[in-house]
């Protein structure tokens, strides 16, 4: 699997120096700098020379705390989910808030339901 993280640089100095690139232009709306171009755009690197290894992924039936889990422990930001060594999808960070989110307003509602009117 090769991620945003493989393609820009995976040490220290420069996920720090990718964080801060990406909080000045979220503050700041400053445009996307040419040295990070000109890595992600070199011909001479292939998928197998960059790629994360061992690629993390999940089964259909893997529970919402194992997946979030995972993301944490491996410090990535999406699963592969697969079935019989196929990739039949991908859990991202925003899909398990998103779950969370509406699992929530469910919850919500159903109580609001099961609630004896007062009169």
């Amino acid at each position: 699997m090769v991620s945003e993280g493989d393609l820009i640089g995976r040490d220290e100095t420069e996920r720090n120096a990718r964080r801060e690139w990406w909080l000045a232009l979220l503050a700041e709306g400053e445009s996307l700098g040419s040295d990070v171009l000109s890595r992600v755009l070199r011909r001479e690197r292939v998928a197998s020379e960059i790629m994360s290894k061992p690629v993390v992924t999940i089964a259909e039936d893997t529970d919402t705390a194992e997946i979030a889990h995972l993301l944490a422990t491996h410090r990535i930001k999406r699963v592969p989910v697969v079935r019989d060594g196929r990739v039949v999808g991908i859990v991202s960070r925003e899909n398990l808030l998103r779950g969370m989110v509406n699992a929530e307003r469910s919850r919500r509602t159903s109580r609001s339901r099961l609630r004896p009117m007062t009169v």
